[in-house]
């Protein structure tokens, strides 16, 4: 197990984790309150930024534990310069995106009704949204899908993330010739918020 510096200080990171849901959401209007809520939170002067060098000791793609509560679950994640993800799920969990530094690019998908297994799998492309430092994208969509990627190529980008539970499983999509298939992957860690692996 190695051992790194926590990535956020343990007051950023208490206010953080204090506004997370005991509760379950019930409804947009909740989920637009915790993103405002998150969003005060990421005005604060001790908001972790992509080069403070907790994050020094690696250059890929990082995602750190900051809570996981019955109801939510937060991360940091660390995007390398011009870093993207695959197109992706969040096994139908509601999520708010919350850029801390950088800016990332959200490129939105809906998967279609029924679309399950390798026949018949579509997915309609949305528009891409940017997400400069302060903003957020929210979803609650059981039915939503995307990649995100650093908009950037000449520096990192760092981004808090929210889900409606613990992130156990989501699937992946990637192109398979004029469709799409379908992998079910389970995330990995790199650290937890104490810095341990």
């Amino acid at each position: 197990m190695n051992a790194t510096p926590a990535p956020a200080s343990p007051a950023w990171r208490d206010a953080a984790i204090a506004r997370l849901p005991a509760v379950p959401l019930e409804d947009g209007r909740s989920l637009r309150e915790l993103a405002e809520a998150l969003r005060d939170v990421a005005r604060q002067p001790d908001t972790p930024r992509a080069d403070d060098r907790a994050f020094a000791d690696g250059d890929g793609y990082r995602r750190f534990l900051l809570a996981r509560l019955p109801h939510a679950e937060a991360l940091l994640i660390w995007w390398p310069p011009g870093y993207g993800t695959p197109v992706h799920d969040h096994d139908r969990l509601w999520g708010i995106e919350l850029v801390l530094d950088g800016m990332l690019v959200v490129d939105e998908y809906a998967v279609q009704a029924g679309a399950t297994g390798a026949e018949g799998l579509h997915l309609e492309r949305r528009p891409s949204v940017r997400l400069p430092r302060g903003a957020a994208r929210l979803f609650d969509d059981p039915g939503y899908a995307h990649a995100c990627h650093n908009a950037f190529f000449d520096r990192p980008a760092l981004s808090l993330h929210v889900y409606g539970g613990p992130l156990e499983r989501y699937r992946r999509f990637e192109r398979d010739g004029a469709g799409w298939r379908v992998s079910e992957v389970r995330p990995a860690l790199v650290r937890d918020a104490d810095g341990t692996a």
